[in-house]
């Protein structure tokens, strides 16, 4: 017989979140999340009663996908001769040349919610791409533990280039400024954002000034890449921060 457990939203606290946040974010290892979940908020039962709601919590839309003030557009990234889906995000009836900003997604691809970080970004006044790695294997993750085993496929020099081309895209479209940022995820910067960002390749490509910030619980715990033509700034846990930096340093 099935035995109902009441869910006690007290036991949620911000250390909760934050592991959440880790594992979604980080290795994906659910065996040491639900044991170390467990641990915190007293049983295997509360643990597992809480889980619908923090995965609520994490997947809840700031701004509509139909956002009238935005224009979104599916975007195609060539890669290797593959091509990569790329979520496009422009502010709407906005005249002259606009900084830009690639979105780096965690790894488990582009989800919902990085999506909806784009259209939060665009908002303030830029230019936003958000590829996805994950569909250099030729479609999109059905769902983030997909998007995971999907992530772990692709060597990061492949990602790496993803994120690179979509640099070069947004510097040689029509509206930019040819100002651009990389927006990412604390944790993301262990499992994709070293494919992004290596000072080889941004040497190579002679990026003038490139804006990195990341944000997350864990973002100070990762080295930068610190060169003339790369300006590192931990956002903290905070998109709000994020965007901050982005209007003191991107205008």
């Amino acid at each position: 017989m099935e035995q109902n457990i009441e869910v006690d939203k007290r036991v949620i606290t911000q250390d909760v979140i934050n592991l959440y946040q880790n594992f979604t974010y980080g290795d994906g290892d659910i065996r040491r999340f639900m044991k170390d979940l467990s641990s915190m908020v007293g049983g295997m039962g509360t643990a597992s009663s809480i889980i619908p709601i923090l995965e609520s919590e994490a997947t809840h839309i700031v701004t509509a996908p139909d956002d009238k003030r935005l224009d979104i557009s599916e975007v195609v990234i060539r890669v290797g001769g593959k091509d990569v889906y790329t979520y496009g995000v422009t502010p709407r009836n906005v005249a002259g040349e606009l900084p830009c900003v690639v979105v780096v997604h965690e790894n488990c691809g582009l989800s919902h919610h990085v999506m909806d970080v784009a259209r939060q970004i665009a908002l303030e006044g830029y230019i936003v791409l958000a590829p996805d790695a994950a569909s250099l294997l030729g479609r999109r993750a059905g769902n983030d533990d997909e998007g995971r085993q999907m992530i772990q496929q692709i060597s990061p020099e492949e990602a790496q280039k993803v994120f690179l081309n979509a640099i070069d895209m947004l510097i040689n479209y029509e509206q930019s400024s040819g100002q651009v940022a990389l927006v990412g995820f604390g944790r993301d910067r262990a499992a994709t954002v070293n494919m992004a960002t290596g000072s080889i390749a941004l040497d190579e490509k002679k990026i003038d000034q490139l804006l990195e910030i990341w944000w997350g619980n864990n973002a100070d715990q990762y080295s930068c890449n610190n060169n003339a033509l790369l300006d590192v700034v931990h956002a903290r846990q905070s998109l709000k921060k994020a965007l901050l930096l982005l209007s003191q340093n991107l205008r």
